[in-house]
């Protein structure tokens, strides 16, 4: 109940200050694109870019794992059945 409470407090807070937390100052204090917002732009890019990737890499491997775990369960039940 207390962590109920506690989101709900949080949740009211983001909607009340929306507009601040929407962006940093850099990005909110420019009115066209500089320096700063590029590379900052290029950094979040980059980083999401990064984790899609990590994270592709860590399900793709778990699928690969299920499917050799299949090949392998049906090799051994006709192994099995053969005898």
């Amino acid at each position: 109940m207390k962590n109920f409470k506690l989101f709900f407090i949080l949740f009211f807070v983001i909607i009340i200050f929306q507009a601040t937390s929407v962006a940093c100052s850099t990005c909110i204090s420019s009115t066209e694109p500089t320096q700063t917002t590029n590379a900052l732009s290029l950094s979040i890019i980059s980083l999401l870019g990064i984790t899609g990737v990590v994270l592709g890499s860590i399900i793709s491997f778990f699928v690969v794992v299920m499917f050799r775990i299949k090949k392998l369960k049906s090799k051994i039940t006709n192994e099995l059945n053969n005898l």
